[in-house]
Parts: structure tokens; sequence; C-alpha cells
């Protein structure tokens, strides 16, 4: 059997190219496990001081996969936080949060007023109890804003600085465990 560029996979398997019969060379790829006649010939045929080690790859390329995962990570910290708000419902938040702090320091506009208080009468809450926790919560989405933004931040330069596999590995593992630690904290998302 004719073989050529045999090679190790990052799982211990082989990948090489056998030369087929009527399709002529042909990948095939086998482990240690398998029984098939056809891995036995093949592995048979390899002189296994010539299969070229697993290379994986280089750091600038993990780099790259790991700056995507920090900023994967940081979306869905920011949808935990916002407890999978739409888009639509998001949008509204500036305005009831501008709303009830103007409604709560008695300078609100007749919109404003309205929307305080049809909402406060809709949910079975005074105007005022509407106002004081769209504020609480305002303030609370702020800050968890900002823990996001200085986990993604912080993330992402440990990631750039990384020289190593293992460092890089290193760093990607404390960013995750700071993010879970955060997600765990979360008291809820905005309503």
């Amino acid at each position: 059997m004719k073989t050529r560029n045999p090679k190790y996979t990052e799982t211990g398997a082989v990948e090489v190219e056998i030369e087929h019969p009527d399709f002529g060379w042909i990948p095939f790829s086998y482990n240690d496990s398998e029984e098939t006649a056809l891995a036995a010939e093949v592995a048979a045929a390899l002189d296994p001081n010539m299969i070229a080690p697993f290379v994986g790859p280089d750091i600038e390329t993990r780099k790259a996969e790991a700056l995507r995962a920090v900023d994967t990570a940081h979306a869905t910290y920011l949808r935990q936080l916002t407890g999978s708000a739409t888009p639509e419902e998001r949008d509204t938040w500036l305005v009831k949060a501008e709303a009830a702090q103007a409604y709560l320091e008695g300078t609100a506009s007749a919109a404003q007023t309205e929307l305080i208080e049809t909402e406060a009468a809709g949910g079975g809450r005074t105007p005022d109890e509407l106002a004081q926790k769209i504020i609480v919560k305002d303030t609370a989405f702020h800050g968890h804003i900002g823990q996001a933004s200085a986990l993604r931040a912080s993330g992402r330069a440990a990631v750039k600085a990384a020289a190593t596999h293992d460092t890089l590995q290193a760093a990607l593992e404390a960013f995750h465990a700071e993010v879970q630690a955060a997600v765990d904290a979360l008291g809820g998302g905005q309503s």
C-alpha cells in the first residue's frame, strides 16, 4: 500500500493519504483503537518515526480565537444582564429612566408624567413606587455595564499580552472565571 503525508492530529489520530486503486490519492485517518482491516493495513505501511507530529495553531491564531471568545463572553454577560430583553424593550429604558428622574424631581413633562402614571397603573403601583424602582434598576444597570466593559477590556488586554500558549490559556481561564463570578452575582435584568 502506498501512503504519503502522514501526520498526527490534535487527538492523536493519524491523517494520511492513501493511494486507492479506483480513486487515486484519498485522505484517510485512523486511531490506535480502530480494528478495521484497512486501518491495520495503513498502520503497517507507515513508519511511526516518519509520521509528522501535530503542530497546533500558532500563538497569533490562538490569540485571535481568544479575542473572539472574550467578545462572545461579554455579549453573553450583557444578554444575561438584560434578562434577554428584546432590543425594542431596551430602547425604552433610557426614556423611562429620564422620565422617572424628572417625575421624582417634579420637572417631568406632560408626556413623561403620562408614561410613568400609565405604566404604574398597569402594574398596580403608585407612580412614585414605579419611578423609584426604575431609578434603582437604572443605577444598577449602569454599574453592571461598567463591570462588563471592564471585564472585556481586561480580558482582551490579557490575551494580547500572552506570549505562549500556556499563558494564553491561563489568561482565558482567569477571564472566564471572572465573567462567571459576575454572571453569578447578577440579581436579574432590567424591566
